[in-house]
């Protein structure tokens, strides 16, 4: 299932998540609610510019460039699900072998590019934020939430991961990678939070 989880309908994907086995799991799901949010800043994004262009004003859309974040987490959703289904296959291995701490890794990067794509896709929110109408502004919040409860879910799943990653595999390096993330998704999202809807 993990080769084909983000070509499922709502409805059955939920049906697997909900199945007792391992994967898909919580990186996955995580995925799922970025690109959710990517969503809702498109629809917000393509409102603003279709306002702004029937008042004769110019506008440049983001809604392209999120939906190729968007696009991009509905991969990780499948290769969350894919690396984790990798790590049960070598986890008998002893925990210091390069098999194991190899695929180890890869069950962390993949949770921490969804980290560091919910910080992208909210500086395109914080882009549509002195432009978004008071009708649109709830929406704009919503996503900016849903980027947030996506990071945190993400980065459970990277720390998990992390913490029996050797740094001779980049441990250190995938740390700080989720700090700079951390730190971002903090800014972007108060910036957000702080701008006044007109």
């Amino acid at each position: 299932m993990a080769a084909v989880c983000s070509k499922l309908s709502i409805s059955k994907f939920l049906d697997t998540l909900a199945a007792p086995t391992f994967s898909p799991g919580g990186g996955s799901a995580a995925a799922l609610t970025a690109a959710t949010a990517c969503a809702l800043v498109e629809m917000v994004s393509g409102l603003n510019v279709k306002r702004l262009l029937k008042k004769g004003e110019a506008a440049h859309s983001n809604a392209p460039a999120v939906k190729k974040i968007r696009e991009r987490l509905l991969r990780l959703m499948t290769d969350d699900a894919a690396a984790f289904m990798g790590f049960t296959s070598v986890m008998k291995k002893p925990a210091e072998s390069a098999v194991y701490q190899r695929a180890l890794k890869k069950s962390a990067e993949i949770p921490l590019e969804i980290c560091e794509f919910c910080a992208q896709a909210l500086e395109f929110a914080l882009a549509e934020r002195d432009r978004t109408s008071r009708w649109l502004a709830s929406d704009l919040d919503e996503a900016t939430m849903l980027f947030e409860t996506a990071h945190q879910s993400a980065k459970l799943n990277v720390l998990s991961n992390l913490s029996a990653l050797s740094e001779r595999f980049g441990r250190k390096e995938l740390e700080a990678r989720l700090e700079s993330s951390e730190k971002e998704k903090v800014k972007l999202a108060t910036a957000i939070r702080q701008g006044a809807s007109k």
